[in-house]
């Protein structure tokens, strides 16, 4: 999977210490663990991810 974007944010001590456990027990990265985290609360919680659907074309604005 190509990774192009980059997110970040802003955690407390507490808060990273934990992604890091958590990390470590998953034996995966911070990065690939917060995608895991991601990826599997949204399919606890069903939500459906759609991949680069196309927009709908947007009609055009008549003025009246």
């Amino acid at each position: 999977m190509n990774r192009e974007r980059i997110f970040g944010f802003r955690v407390n001590d507490d808060d990273r210490r934990i992604l890091a456990a958590l990390a470590e027990r998953l034996q995966r990265t911070e990065s690939d663990a917060l995608r895991w985290l991601i990826r599997n609360a949204a399919r606890e919680l069903a939500i459906e991810i759609t991949r680069k659907q196309p927009r709908a074309p947007q009609p055009n604005a008549v003025a009246a």
